[in-house]
């Protein structure tokens, strides 16, 4: 399930940033722990940028993670 990929990414130590890829081509950069929040249920993160601008994502439309330096194309 990706609510729980998710929350180990999160949590594991040390932490790997990581980006989100979005069912409607967006990608979401995680830099640092403290620039996402999943909720307790799983079902929706907020996920800021390094501005201070935010997103609500489901994490039903997570199509993909990737960690910060693997290719970001889709894979075949």
């Amino acid at each position: 399930m990706i609510a729980e990929e998710i929350r180990r990414l999160l949590h594991s130590r040390p932490f790997k940033p990581f980006r989100l890829h979005i069912a409607d081509q967006a990608v979401h950069t995680v830099p640092h722990t403290d620039y996402a929040l999943l909720n307790p249920a799983g079902s929706m993160m907020v996920v800021m940028d390094e501005a201070g601008y935010f997103d609500w994502i489901s994490t039903a439309h997570i199509t993909r993670i990737t960690h910060v330096g693997e290719p970001q194309g889709h894979e075949q």
